[in-house]
């Protein structure tokens, strides 16, 4: 069974009205190569083709106004990581704004949900977190959490809520957002950069992808999509598989695995409003602007 790291889907519930689309989302990503059907971690086959080539299909993903531009990205530019957490925020908080301040319990058994990538209690995700802003920041409005943080059991949540607002005013403000930050580069960023250069990624758009999967599923679910879409396609990148094929792929199976689920399907739109906005028109440079226009998300232009 596929563990997710955020329940986004619930999260969002509570943020703004879902507009199911996921009949719609089925037929648009069988017709970019995505067939059958799959539940929890273990989804369907993705599509077939030869290793290193590209069919006609797969070239048409790509429109030639961004393709003829698209360069190698070993990491992230500070404009290409920008509009990445942009489209990042949206998914986890309904804005294009890191929510660094935001705080509830989503009722997904992780405790209270917080922070911008959505930091929990109940696992242990946000001690370090805590314990980073307190290193920066001694006596904060979070210091008299460390202990129920550090034994995974907050049970002052109301308490716990607001100090996690407070936190991000005034003169905690800075440490509060650069002990975020540095937790999710350790978590998350460094990560999908290591994955990135294992499967050879070269676009902004196969490094933000895996970003944004590994902040949703953790880094060993993203492991799996990986290692599933390498069986379907029949090889990764660094072994001469077409980029844009493969992230084509992962994509179809990511949204599988996200549609097969209850919690999960509201949350389907993550995986394909980034093919239809990024992939399929081609701006594997995460050029801006990008307009987002997502049912379960709503409509955003990321400059």
């Amino acid at each position: 069974m596929m563990i997710f790291k955020h329940s986004t889907g619930i999260k969002m519930l509570t943020k703004i009205s879902q507009v199911l689309a996921i009949g719609l989302a089925a037929c648009f990503f069988s017709a970019c190569g995505g067939g059958g059907s799959g539940s929890g971690g273990t989804a369907g086959t993705a599509g077939t083709g030869s290793t290193g080539s590209t069919s006609a299909s797969d070239q048409s993903l790509v429109s030639a106004e961004f393709a003829q531009d698209t360069v190698a990205a070993p990491s992230l530019n500070s404009d290409q990581r920008r509009r990445a957490e942009s489209l990042m925020s949206i998914w986890e908080n309904g804005e294009p704004v890191k929510a660094y301040g935001y705080a509830e319990n989503i009722d997904d058994g992780r405790g209270v949900t917080w922070g911008w990538v959505g930091f929990t209690t109940a696992d242990g995700d946000a001690i370090a977190v805590v314990e980073e802003f307190e290193r920066r920041h001694p006596n904060n409005p979070l210091t008299p959490f460390l202990k129920q943080v550090r034994n995974k059991n907050v049970t002052d949540e109301a308490g716990f809520i607001r100090a996690v607002a407070a936190s991000d005013q005034g003169e905690f403000k800075k440490d509060f957002e650069a002990a975020q930050n540095q937790q999710s580069d350790l978590k998350y960023y460094n990560p999908a950069l290591e994955q990135a250069a294992q499967l050879g990624l070269k676009t902004a758009a196969g490094i933000a992808e895996l970003y944004d999967s590994d902040i949703n599923h953790g880094v060993d679910g993203v492991n799996a999509i990986i290692k599933e879409t390498n069986l379907t396609v029949g090889s990764s990148p660094a072994e001469g598989a077409d980029e844009i094929r493969w992230l084509s792929t992962y994509l179809d199976i990511r949204y599988r695995i996200l549609a097969a689920d209850n919690t999960w399907k509201t949350s389907t739109d993550r995986a394909t409003i980034f093919k239809s906005a990024i992939v399929v028109v081609g701006n594997l440079n995460l050029n801006g602007p990008i307009h987002i226009e997502s049912p379960q998300y709503g409509n955003f232009d990321i400059p």
